[in-house]
């Protein structure tokens, strides 16, 4: 869940922006528990400290894991659309690895 879903109890399109990049994580990782092994209280202090981000899956272009870190982004105005979500997994195959 997103920091501002956690804390504040504020449910948006963009905390579903948040979770999909979670889930976008747990797809290239097939289905590793993110952050494993810590305790939620852990994270939870992380993710207000702003140090609680996935490391790129292997195998994972670069483009996608950047796509993942937007919707990441602590602020959820600086999150993407899900419009330019899906532009930018619309993009060809030949890019997303760049």
């Amino acid at each position: 869940m997103s920091p501002e879903a956690i804390l504040e109890g504020d449910f948006s399109t963009k905390s579903d922006v948040w979770a999909f990049g979670v889930l976008m994580w747990e797809v290239f990782t097939h289905g590793e528990m993110p952050h494993g092994g810590q305790a939620d209280d852990e994270v939870l202090a992380d993710l207000q400290a702003g140090k609680a981000r996935l490391p790129q899956p292997e195998g994972c272009p670069s483009k996608l894991y950047r796509l993942m870190q937007r919707c990441w982004a602590p602020n959820p105005k600086d999150r993407p659309s899900f419009s330019e979500i899906a532009s930018t997994l619309g993009d060809s195959p030949a890019d997303s690895k760049q």
